[in-house]
């Protein structure tokens, strides 16, 4: 030690002591840069990976709600798909009926009394525009061209008529087939 008092003055010394303390607090400075930088690193890291955590939980989520509703779209198609087809067999059930209607009244107008009263012809006249509408075929537009050729009688000719007409319904329509 005496040889580096010797070779070096003391201010020398001192200031390669200061020089040296100042080093050593800049290695520790930078080290602690250097941790902390890697401790907002790791932070950042973790903050990213919970919120991409979140992101795929929410994904999840959305896509289970999605299915959900595929499903109960599904659900509700099939449902109208069946309305749909109840709605046909109740329009070919009506168009039935109907034809049977008019066919009757028909037979009962022109082959039995040969006039029909205004009132008649009005209510076949409706029902053949639902017929119609409901896309019959020209199989009653014949009989209702036939309906309106024929003479017009007042309603209270149609009602000394209405008696005999309701009981030959009853009677076609009661008797069993065989």
């Amino acid at each position: 030690m005496q040889d580096l008092l010797r070779q070096y003055t003391l201010s020398e010394i001192v200031l390669f002591v200061i020089v040296a303390c100042v080093a050593i607090k800049g290695m520790v400075e930078y080290f602690d840069w250097i941790r902390e930088r890697r401790d907002r690193t790791i932070q950042q890291h973790d903050e990213d990976v919970n919120q991409q955590r979140q992101l795929v939980n929410k994904l999840q989520e959305e896509e289970d709600k999605i299915n959900t509703l595929e499903a109960n779209q599904d659900k509700i198609t099939e449902s109208i798909e069946k309305i749909n087809d109840k709605m046909d067999q109740l329009i070919d059930s009506d168009k039935d009926e109907i034809k049977s209607f008019l066919t009757r009244e028909h037979h009962y107008f022109c082959y039995q009394l040969g006039w029909i009263d205004d009132y008649s012809l009005e209510c076949c006249e409706r029902r053949y525009e639902h017929y119609a509408k409901e896309g019959g075929n020209s199989f009653i537009k014949g009989f209702m061209e036939e309906l309106r050729t024929l003479p017009r009688q007042g309603a209270s000719n149609r009602m000394e008529q209405n008696h005999t007409h309701n009981n030959s319904r009853e009677v076609t329509t009661n008797t069993p087939i065989t």
